[in-house]
């Protein structure tokens, strides 16, 4: 994993280097403190796959937005309206997904579900139900890097700087996988390994 990080990383260094004759060094840094927006197709340990509508946003130093309603507390920077620096994904199953059904009994009825979680600056490593692990480095570099992978596929927020839906309205609520079976459900560690950072 880190000599393909290395290739990449490279890769992405010479391609810059085209540009800077025309660009300055932050045109070619990705956006921080700003919400960027993808759709994932994922796939349960039972086979079953699910749209996600996944939001992304890399802070430095932490993310503040008045309109923060719902932050998870694990996501928290000290109040309910700030988000710990690093990066903070956001997944949302479709309503018509294998997930929502499965997770029914995971949120209150007229809650809308989704997931969240914030990868810290540093050394981050996340666990899948088979036992095995995926741990990666987080870093400004890493998210330039999965940022300008993507960029061809990623939907912008129509407001950059505001959070996505089911951080600011107390219509969504964050799943609570508070047995074995729930937990199953989803794994951070197969999203990551598979889609958000398998470039990496």
């Amino acid at each position: 994993m880190k000599k393909i990080f290395a290739i990449l990383s490279a890769a992405l260094l010479l391609c810059a280097s085209l540009f800077t004759a025309c660009s300055t060094e932050d045109d070619l840094s990705a956006p921080v403190d700003t919400w960027v927006e993808k759709t994932y197709t994922y796939t349960g340990t039972d086979g079953n796959t699910s749209q996600l509508t996944c939001y992304f946003m890399y802070s430095k130093d932490g993310y503040s937005n008045s309109n923060l309603l719902n932050v998870p507390a694990s996501s928290q920077n000290g109040s309910s309206t700030k988000i710990k620096p690093g990066l903070t994904v956001v997944a949302v199953p479709a309503s018509s997904s294998q997930l929502v059904t499965t997770l029914a009994s995971a949120v209150a009825n007229d809650k809308t579900g989704f997931f969240c979680k914030t990868f810290t600056t540093g050394d981050n490593s996340e666990s899948d139900t088979d036992g095995s692990t995926f741990s990666f480095n987080m870093s400004e570099s890493k998210w330039n890097l999965f940022y300008y992978a993507n960029i061809g596929s990623f939907l912008k927020n129509d407001q950059l700087k505001n959070p996505p839906t089911p951080l600011k309205s107390s219509n969504y609520a964050e799943y609570n996988l508070n047995t074995e079976e729930l937990k199953k459900a989803f794994s951070w560690k197969r999203l990551l390994a598979n889609y958000l950072l398998g470039t990496l």
